[in-house]
């Protein structure tokens, strides 16, 4: 009996992918209690040849799905629409996750019914010990850029149907979206702080840079999309400033205080070394220039002009 589908989408990274499903393939679980699902986003580098040689093999079941390039939220939807279990789970292709992760979803939402959904720690994210909680380890806060993410994410199928699933107009931030809705929707996410997968690190300043760029240039989209009726939205530190021609103007004061208190962090470290400034410079002006950006141009993308 299938008792978790995991789903999985994926573009043009097939050597990351077979890791990632060989991490899967070696859960300390019974093979036949889970399936894998792997989405294919229109891929041109050999994914489904690979893919088509591993299903012959594989003790689980795993299953190869494909669209055309249409970005990560379809595609998980579309994974979820072709699930045969109650309870989902998503990671991502450039993730290996640890022998027992499967155990461990499934121990959690076992444990209490009313658990909607789990997030997990992804090693190596620096964000995931600023995800505000509340006093039974429920994720609580709607406007924290520090939001659980989808590669180490779980739920139950019924709920994701019934909000609607990933919003496939966003090209980034669908799963801050998810959450956010999850949330005004009265939906509990527990946070399991347990050290259960891996994400391949991002290393170099560019790719910091343009990583944070883009999920800040998606933040105001999403706050326009789930606050729409506040002119003035604040909560804490976070500032939504809406006005009629363009989204909310996010401004998060927690990155540029993070400009200034960086320098005498970095200053205290007993090993100090130069990309540790760089690399927390890089992410904190990525995101503030994202979020100016995208205050505009994703307004006319995702709203018409």
């Amino acid at each position: 009996m299938i008792e978790i589908s995991v789903v999985i989408p994926t573009h043009n990274r097939k050597e990351l992918l077979e890791k990632c499903l060989f991490s899967l393939g070696n859960q300390d679980y019974d093979k036949n209690g889970y399936e894998i699902i792997v989405v294919d986003d229109g891929g041109t580098d050999g994914t489904e040849e690979m893919m088509s040689e591993l299903i012959k093999t594989s003790l689980v079941s795993l299953i190869y799905l494909r669209q055309k390039h249409n970005g990560q939220a379809r595609a998980r939807n579309l994974g979820v629409r072709y699930a045969q279990s109650s309870l989902i789970a998503f990671t991502d292709d450039d993730c290996k996750v640890d022998k027992n992760w499967i155990g461990n979803i499934l121990d959690c939402f076992n444990r209490s019914h009313e658990i909607d959904a789990r997030a997990g720690k992804i090693a190596g994210d620096p964000s995931f010990g600023s995800i505000q909680k509340d006093g039974d380890g429920f994720f609580s806060d709607l406007t924290s850029p520090a939001c659980p993410g989808t590669g180490n994410f779980a739920i139950r199928k019924r709920v994701f149907l019934e909000i609607g699933g990933f919003d496939e107009r966003l090209f980034c931030n669908e799963d801050n979206d998810l959450f956010i809705r999850l949330l005004k929707t009265g939906h509990k996410i527990y946070v399991d702080d347990q050290k259960e997968l891996y994400h391949k690190p991002i290393v170099t300043i560019k790719d910091i840079f343009r990583r944070n760029y883009e999920y800040g240039s998606w933040d105001p989209v999403v706050f326009k999309k789930n606050f729409k009726d506040q002119f003035i939205f604040k909560i804490g530190d976070k500032i939504l400033w809406d006005v009629p021609f363009f989204c909310p103007i996010y401004i998060n004061l927690d990155l540029f205080n993070s400009l200034v208190t960086t320098p005498f962090y970095w200053l205290s470290l007993e090993n100090k070394s130069l990309p540790q400034i760089l690399h927390a410079y890089s992410s904190s002006l990525g995101r503030i220039l994202g979020n100016l950006v995208g205050s505009i141009k994703n307004r006319i993308l995702f709203y018409g002009p």
